[in-house]
């Protein structure tokens, strides 16, 4: 599955300028750079006090963001700190550097080797939290393919096709899988409820530890879960494009839809971290909301 490599950014800056920014010229809101086929980066040594919005085919942050990082594209690395939310959409989201808020990725690859101080939403075909990753305020993973090797605090919820547990987890573990393994060097803190298709779907190795209970319950698979597949978070995040589009078409031909420009600097960089936030967030919430249904 190959991601557009400008046709997202490109409509989050299209976006961008229907919200009144070229109207606040006289106050810089965030740190904006875009680049269609191009790579767009703070570079290593860089030091930005700002909300930073990436866009183009490579988005790379090696430097230090001391806010907000917003990234859509082909390829997204962070190997660098961001000091505050990390919003990572592209065909491969590789965070390797230090997030001291939540990280929020989706991509076809999504690997977390990184000290994150919030929570990780991830959401995509493989996802892979290395050894090296920790996630001190828990995990929420959708996926077709999930390893978890790194350090979870508080609580882990899941869905997955297949889900390997080698790390650790401070507290319980939730989720659902057509295969879930816990290695001898898994931990729970907690207890371990999962869904799955048939007893012999759950394997729990020997050395493994699970300090609370361990509940299973068998669900037949009766039919495909579209959720499991990385496809149905792009569609639902391209039918979110198609509704700005739409929008853009409707405030053209009838301009008094059009809502009044901001008015300082401040409701600019709300209104684009809430457009932003409702571009990237809505596949990882539509996750969340079907382990909650399941």
């Amino acid at each position: 599955m190959r991601v557009s490599s400008f046709g997202f950014a490109a409509s989050l800056w299209v976006a961008l300028g229907t919200m009144g920014v070229g109207a606040a010229n006289s106050a810089r809101a965030a740190e904006l750079r875009y680049e269609e086929d191009g790579t767009v980066e703070v570079a290593e040594g860089e030091s930005i006090d700002d909300t930073v919005f990436l866009g183009g085919k490579t988005a790379i942050v090696a430097g230090v963001v001391n806010g907000d990082v917003f990234a859509a594209a082909e390829r997204v690395e962070v190997t660098g700190t961001v000091r505050g939310n990390l919003y990572g959409a592209g065909e491969t989201v590789t965070v390797a550097g230090e997030v001291s808020g939540s990280v929020h990725a989706a991509g076809k690859t999504v690997e977390l080797d990184a000290k994150v101080g919030g929570s990780g939403y991830l959401a995509g075909q493989d996802i892979l939290v290395t050894a090296g990753g920790e996630l001190a305020r828990g995990g929420f993973f959708a996926g077709e393919s999930v390893r978890s090797e790194g350090s979870i605090g508080r609580d882990l919820t899941f869905a997955a096709e297949t889900m390997e547990l080698s790390g650790s987890v401070e507290r319980n573990v939730r989720g659902y899988g057509s295969k879930v393994t816990v290695t001898s060097s898994g931990s729970v803190g907690g207890n371990l409820e999962l869904t799955v298709p048939s007893e012999d779907a759950v394997e729990v190795d020997g050395g493994a530890a699970v300090r609370g209970e361990t509940l299973v319950e068998i669900e037949e698979k009766e039919e495909e879960r579209a959720f499991l597949h990385p496809g149905f978070y792009f569609g639902v995040l391209a039918k979110a494009l198609a509704m700005l589009l739409l929008g853009l078409l409707l405030v053209t031909l009838f301009p008094s839809l059009l809502p009044t420009a901001p008015e300082s600097s401040k409701e600019v960089l709300r209104d684009m971290g809430f457009g932003f936030v409702a571009l990237i967030a809505t596949p990882l919430l539509m996750g969340i909301v079907a382990l909650t249904v399941i």
